[in-house]
């Protein structure tokens, strides 16, 4: 969303296309205050006006307009705000009210961000939401948690809750639950603490938090030694892929039942 609409307002309000268009009016205006001051003084205000609104008409996309009308309406309103911002506020002033409403609208889009549970489907690899797959059934003991976002400061809590939420409305008892981090780019500080109270939380009820599909880039923005240490701390916790870290709460199942290994098609 942001991109488009912030785009077309920086086109509407300036009417360039380039860098290059830029500069040649940067120029032009430069060579008109130094030299041709003088003769626009006898140049009628009307004559002015004149010039300036058919120059500003010119300067509008309305094509990008009705194109944002016919695919995304939220995207043309941000566009509209940015025009009328322009002018009444000036140029800059509106440009920024377009970057600031577009970045407000992308904090809320990521503070409440897509999740699911997810389970299995008979004859499909991998694992699917069980709110849009009516096929899908989730793992008997385990709750398989899809999260569509970077965990940071602003949906840490969000995150907690609706695990707990999940947890809370699971039809069998969860004894693990498995976060599936492969939508997930990035972590701050924050997101780290509240995953490590969610997974103590967890562990008072008798549920163990695992992560699979973490991505090798997660932890690089953290200090090395605090990462090694957090990693041995927390051995056994992390999986490559979902249907390693079943295969791993089964087989833990089976041992604690005392039963032999059968063969796992998923």
């Amino acid at each position: 969303m942001t991109g488009g609409s912030t785009r077309t307002a920086v086109n509407i309000s300036m009417g360039g296309m380039s860098q290059l268009s830029g500069i040649v009016a940067a120029v032009t205006m430069l060579l008109v205050l130094f030299f041709l001051t003088a003769p626009l003084a006898y140049v009628p205000h009307a004559a002015l006006a004149a010039i300036i609104i058919l120059s500003g008409w010119g300067l509008l996309d309305l094509q990008a307009l009705r194109e944002l009308y016919t695919t995304k309406r939220l995207e043309l309103g941000v566009s509209l705000v940015a025009v009328l911002g322009v002018l009444a506020l000036g140029v800059l002033p509106g440009v920024g009210l377009a970057v600031g409403l577009s970045l407000a609208w992308l904090l809320y889009v990521e503070s409440a961000p897509p999740d699911a549970s997810l389970g299995r489907v008979p004859g499909l690899p991998g694992y699917h939401s069980l709110q849009e797959t009516p096929e899908a059934k989730s793992v008997p003991g385990i709750l398989i948690y899809q999260f569509s976002a970077n965990i940071v400061f602003y949906n840490a809590d969000r995150f907690k809750s609706r695990i707990l939420g999940a947890v809370a409305a699971s039809d069998t008892p969860v004894e693990w639950v498995v976060v599936d981090a492969g939508p997930v780019n990035y972590v701050d500080f924050t997101a780290i603490q509240t995953i490590d109270e969610l997974r103590a939380e967890l562990q008072v009820r008798g549920i163990k938090l695992v992560i699979a599909n973490r991505k090798r880039h997660l932890l690089s923005y953290f200090e090395r030694h605090w990462v090694q240490q957090r990693e041995g701390r927390l051995a056994g916790s992390y999986f490559p892929t979902i249907k390693i870290a079943v295969k791993a709460f089964e087989e833990a199942k089976r041992k604690q039942a005392g039963t032999q290994p059968e063969h796992l098609d998923t």
